[in-house]
Order: C-alpha cells, then sequence, then structure tokens
C-alpha cells in the first residue's frame, strides 16, 4: 500500500538515483548510501519489499515509471516528521481522504472503520504537522503533502491509461474488487469460457467520489465490456492479493 512505500520514500530515491549505473556499481552504492552494513539483511528486505510493490524489478532494479519517480521525488519536497506520520495505516487514511474533500472527523472514523479514539489521535498528529488544518468541524488537508500526494494519484491515472496496469490505483487508494470478477479470478472452472465478467469496486465512503471518476474516465475500465459498479465496502469482506490484485475471497455469483 502506498503508505508503506512512503515509509520507504528515501530507499527508493537512492534507487533511483543509481538506476543507470552496473549492477555492481549500485548494490555497493545503495548499501553505502542506505546507511546499511556491508551485507545487511535489513538492505534485503527493505529491497525485497521494494520488489513487491512494483517500484524495483525481479533484477532488483528501480521501475521507471510515472508513479515510481513521483513517490521518489517525495523526500525532496514533503519534510521528515511528514513522512513518518503519513506511513502509518491510519493517519494516511484519513489524510488521503481530507485530499479528496473536506470532511467531518466524527463522520470520518466512522466511514473508515475506525475507532474513534485512533481516528481522533490520528487527526491530532496531522495538526500539529499542519498536514491538516481544521475549519470549525471540518478537517481538510494543506501543505506541500497535499500537492505531493493530488499529483501521485494523478500519475497513478495516466499510468493506467497508458499501460492498463490497475494495481497501482488499488495501492494509493483502498479498495478491492469484488462480484463475479473476484469469484472467477480466485475459483478457476474447468471449461469456463475466458473473459472478463462483471465487476464490483468496493471502497470506503470517503473515497466513493475519487473510484467512481476512476471508472468513468480511465481507459480500462471504459473499453472493460462488461458492468463495473462501485459500492460501499463490505466489513465481512476478507481481502486477498492475488497477480497484485486486491480480492475479496467470500466473493459469491448472483443468483
Amino acid at each position: 500500500m502506498l503508505y508503506n512505500q512512503v515509509r520507504y520514500a528515501e530507499a527508493v530515491r537512492v534507487f533511483y538515483k543509481l538506476r543507470g549505473r552496473t549492477s555492481n556499481r549500485v548494490s555497493t552504492g545503495l548499501v553505502q548510501e542506505l546507511g546499511y552494513a556491508k551485507y545487511s539483511t535489513q538492505f534485503y528486505a527493505v529491497k525485497k519489499l521494494l520488489m513487491e510493490e512494483g517500484i524495483l524489478d525481479s533484477n532488483g532494479k528501480f521501475v521507471e515509471n510515472a508513479p515510481n519517480v513521483w513517490l521518489a521525488e517525495l523526500p525532496q519536497v514533503v519534510g521528515q516528521k511528514e513522512r513518518e506520520i503519513l506511513c502509518d495505516e491510519v493517519p494516511f487514511k484519513i489524510f488521503l481522504a481530507s485530499v479528496l474533500g473536506s470532511r467531518r472527523l466524527g463522520d470520518l472514523s466512522r466511514a473508515l472503520a475506525l475507532s474513534r479514539s485512533s481516528a481522533y489521535h490520528a487527526a491530532s498528529r496531522l495538526l500539529k504537522t499542519g498536514l491538516l488544518q481544521r475549519n470549525g468541524m471540518e478537517i481538510s488537508s494543506s501543505g506541500s503533502a497535499k500537492t505531493w500526494l493530488s499529483g501521485y494519484l494523478d500519475a497513478c491515472k495516466t499510468h493506467v491509461n497508458v499501460t492498463g496496469d490497475i494495481s497501482v490505483l488499488f495501492r494509493a487508494v483502498p479498495a478491492y474488487i469484488d462480484g463475479p470478477r473476484a469469484y472467477f479470478a480466485l475459483h478457476h472452472e474447468v471449461g469456463r469460457p475466458i473473459g472478463r465478467a462483471d465487476m464490483v469496486i468496493a471502497t470506503w465512503a470517503p473515497y466513493l467520489g475519487f473510484w467512481e471518476s476512476i471508472v468513468n474516465g480511465v481507459r480500462y475500465f471504459l473499453e472493460y465490456q462488461k458492468n463495473v459498479e462501485v459500492l460501499v465496502a463490505n466489513p465481512s469482506a476478507r481481502v486477498v492479493w492475488a497477480d497484485r490484485l486486491p480480492f475479496n475471497a467470500k466473493a459469491r455469483l448472483p443468483r
């Protein structure tokens, strides 16, 4: 998820800076620039995570696309204190919701299925660093982090329009695939014709508008040729990842 990528933004920037060097020099330079000891297990753990996130390829080299390059610029435009907050799941979800539109904090805690205490604690941290600002009962995002995140989401849209790779969207804005598309992705049926199936994108209420704009404005979904519906996430869903996409493991076919 994007908040995990934010946690390792400094490492991403180093991989980006050294992307043009030979493999041996890259390996040596990376360990030195990241501050790890030679043959550090932590270095290889970070490298493995970034490969899983699609930031590095199977050879450990930086994957140069719009979202990854935008992520590599994060340490240049957003301070370390702000990044330390945004790499936590709850503050990130609240900040993301505020970037997508001003919200009442009390409504956000319910809409994002967060406990009231965790939501208010996260909001307090965001307010203290200036990532959020309060206007009466509503909160809204502000500063360079807001500009960066808005630009990152635009970069994801461009990437999907060019490549058809929708996984970056699901990692940036929490949601999962449900309905027949999820069922057939997780349950292979012998003899079933290969083809696309109706899809439900389930997300949390503050993100509905974003996903509706994606379905109505991104080429992948415009050319999908089957019905795509955006609905509020089901609290009982069990999300599993397959082929870098999130699916509801409890998906069922309509009767």
